[in-house]
């Protein structure tokens, strides 16, 4: 069970990074970076009694204790490498997926903007509150970006992503 206490026994917390400071089976394990980079998923893993975490969860409870249920530990930058704990809140569904970054398959460069080939316009759209949210059909990609960067922020608040 991973506990604060518990965690403190285990590691050292240095800058986003924990070290080990107890091993029970390889003493050659002591002072060495505690986590693996998971390539699939892109975020630093740590193996405690057998199970894995993600480093940013360790971290949270590291420092301020357990992950209340139904809140998620999200990285405000974005940077799943950046474990450091002022780069980290708890946010719940909703707000851990406003902050996203651009989805790959996004062709207009803008998050929440698309063409419409019917009208022949940009249209903007989010997710807010549980509900899709029509912003706006744009002429320009730029009043799209522009529209969609007052939505997010006003809908989104501290958890909106433009990028």
């Amino acid at each position: 069970m991973m506990n604060k206490e518990y965690l403190h026994e285990l590691f050292k917390y240095d800058d986003g990074l924990i070290w080990t400071k107890v091993t029970k089976y390889n003493p050659h394990l002591l002072d060495t970076f505690a986590g693996n980079l998971h390539a699939a998923s892109g975020y630093y893993r740590v193996r405690i009694d057998g199970m894995l975490y993600r480093l940013h969860r360790i971290v949270w409870v590291y420092h301020n204790g357990d992950i209340p249920s139904g809140k998620f530990v999200d990285h405000i930058d974005g940077d799943k490498s950046n474990n450091r704990i002022e780069n980290l809140r708890l946010a719940n569904y909703s707000q851990n997926q406003h902050n996203r970054k651009l989805c790959s398959t996004n062709t207009s460069g803008v998050k929440g903007v698309y063409w419409d080939k019917k009208k022949k316009k940009w249209r903007g759209r989010l997710e807010a509150m549980g509900k899709k949210i029509h912003v706006g059909y744009f002429d320009t990609l730029e009043e799209a970006e522009a529209a969609m960067t007052i939505a997010r922020n006003k809908l989104h608040g501290e958890f909106a992503r433009h990028k």
